[in-house]
């Protein structure tokens, strides 16, 4: 005997037959295929905006960044900005500076001689300016 609706749910076979997907049924299914369609595409699209619509990445909170290399081949260098010793640098290292905007005179000195001459450098917010010296 039938259950009411006249489908026999223990019966694998008759579950998945024409009876069981009447008219209704399959445009529910259709549908929402549809729908799901539809959702996947406009988590697509939510991300391909130009950056200039977006919020910013990162806040600097009034900070830029130089980065200073040094390429001599054998000579340490020392940092100094605006006249105070930052450290050192090794033969092709490079080193990240985070500085508040403003201008600063940047000077890679060698330790036994060489390096190079003193620069200005302006630094504004989120900027990033590398510099390298070779004596």
């Amino acid at each position: 005997m039938l259950p009411p609706g006249g489908i026999d749910l223990k019966s694998p076979k008759k579950l998945f037959s024409p009876k069981f997907f009447t008219f209704s049924t399959f445009h529910i299914m259709k549908n929402l295929r549809s729908i799901i369609a539809l959702l996947c595409l406009s988590t697509l699209f939510t991300s391909c905006f130009p950056e200039e619509d977006m919020e910013p990445e990162e806040d600097c909170n009034g900070k830029g960044y130089v980065v200073l290399t040094n390429y001599s081949n054998s000579r340490l260098h020392r940092v100094y900005i605006n006249n105070v010793s930052y450290g050192t640098l090794d033969p092709g290292e490079s080193k990240e500076y985070s500085l508040t905007e403003g201008t600063y005179t940047m000077q890679q000195e060698g330790i036994g001689g060489g390096g190079c001459s003193s620069f200005y450098v302006n630094v504004t917010e989120c900027s990033r300016q590398g510099f390298s010296c070779s004596n």
